[in-house]
């Protein structure tokens, strides 16, 4: 070869790459919908994929994905985590602002309590160094429920570098490489909003794996994502993250005109406006299902109704008379009045309703126990999804039979 015809191909070989570098910028920038920036592994098989996920199996280890959000506020309760039942944990939250930055002072000039625990506490080390030695990989969870912030970040293409730059610091500080993205907007979101959110994963989840290819990204999605119009756009989502972790629950909220299940698997569409069944029908029909964590409360809602009937309506609550409340499954497994449970067949969730002399009201409990949750497994592994995750360490107190449930589920024999 020639010299002049080797140089020939080096000026075209450096232009390919130039090219290919403007088209990923353009990309990027543009607000154009969603274009994917990395490949998608929807066309692999379930094994594939979990091994992809997982990486090298611990034979001692679940063989589905059993993920735990860890709040801030309950990492009191770290104490009580059976490490060998879980495959993930990520603690919640650091908060974000418009600008990529995380939030670190409120504006009462007191720390942000999720981050001063992080940076400052010694239990999320604690935490952290047990995990590595459990073989659980460890995220972090950026948070935004903002959606002024989350309207200024995604329209800010300058300021996903300062995001990226900030988690990779908090991300080196502890020595772990993964994220889970929790954006919460409420309400109907401005049009290509949830465009720009996927390709601000896709950024996120290129850069990270750049500096640490083991890094995982996952993201939360809303149980009601087909339902409403949201950020979460799970077909596009599913192909530049890792997995998703559908936020399965809050089907009925403190807010809603009659009380009812928190994760009714049926029951749709006579009884109840959706289910986990429909839902998780729905997921799949958009996502490959070995992408897909569902996850499970920990907790339950005690209503204020009119009367002591399944689904009571809802009473507004006042100073006078209380309000309605969210409790965890400790404090409902400590409630005095847990003595007359009956069973929703449908949804197959547990309640109890009480007369509160306190308020001279009645109030309706709806939760989860061992028997729903079982159901919920049950769900997930007849679907094949990659796992299920749990909202949230620590609401089980030191009561050990989730923990033993998870046990039986999900550890090899």
């Amino acid at each position: 070869m020639t010299k002049s015809k080797a140089f020939l191909i080096l000026i075209l070989a450096v232009l390919s790459f130039g090219a290919v570098f403007s088209l990923v910028e353009t990309a990027i920038k543009s607000r154009e919908p969603y274009k994917p920036l990395v490949d998608s592994k929807s066309e692999k098989g379930t094994f594939s994929f979990i091994e992809d996920f997982f990486g090298k199996r611990d034979i001692n280890k679940p063989y589905s994905a059993v993920y735990g959000f860890l709040p801030y506020w309950s990492l009191s309760e770290a104490k009580y985590i059976d490490y060998q039942v879980l495959t993930d944990i990520s603690y919640f939250a650091l908060y974000i602002d418009g600008k990529g930055n995380i939030i670190k002072i409120l504006d009462d000039g007191t720390t942000e309590p999720g981050y001063l625990a992080w940076s400052k506490g010694n239990t999320i080390n604690e935490v952290i160094a047990k995990a590595k030695e459990n073989n659980v990989r460890m995220s972090l969870t950026i948070a935004a429920h903002d959606n002024v912030y989350i309207e200024d970040l995604l329209n800010c293409n300058a300021c996903w570098y300062t995001l990226v730059d900030n988690i990779g610091k908090e991300l080196d500080a502890k020595g772990i490489g993964s994220a889970n993205l929790d954006f919460e907007y409420l309400g109907v979101p401005p049009f290509q909003l949830d465009a720009r959110y996927t390709n601000l994963v896709a950024f996120v989840s290129n850069e990270l794996k750049r500096k640490n290819p083991n890094s995982k990204v996952t993201v939360s999605t809303f149980a009601d994502s087909f339902k409403k119009v949201r950020i979460t756009n799970v077909p596009q989502l599913a192909k530049v993250s890792d997995a998703l972790f559908i936020m399965a629950y809050d089907f009925y909220q403190p807010t809603s005109d009659n009380a009812g299940p928190i994760a009714p698997v049926g029951g749709f569409p006579n009884k109840y406006d959706y289910d986990l069944t429909t839902m998780l029908a729905d997921y799949k029909k958009a996502a490959p299902a070995n992408k897909l964590i569902m996850g499970v409360p920990y907790y339950g809602y005690n209503w204020i109704v009119e009367s002591n009937n399944p689904n009571a309506k809802r009473i507004p609550g006042s100073d006078l008379i209380g309000h309605t409340i969210s409790q965890n499954y400790d404090q409902i497994q400590s409630s005095p009045y847990l003595k007359d449970v009956k069973w929703d067949d449908e949804a197959k969730s547990p309640y109890f309703t009480y007369f509160s002399p306190d308020g001279g009201t009645y109030r309706e409990v709806y939760f989860e126990n061992a028997e729903s949750l079982k159901g919920k497994y049950d769900l997930a592994k007849k679907e094949g999804l990659l796992g299920i995750g749990i909202w949230a360490l620590g609401y089980d107190g030191d009561r050990k039979e989730l923990w033993n449930l998870l046990r039986e589920e999900f550890l090899p024999l």
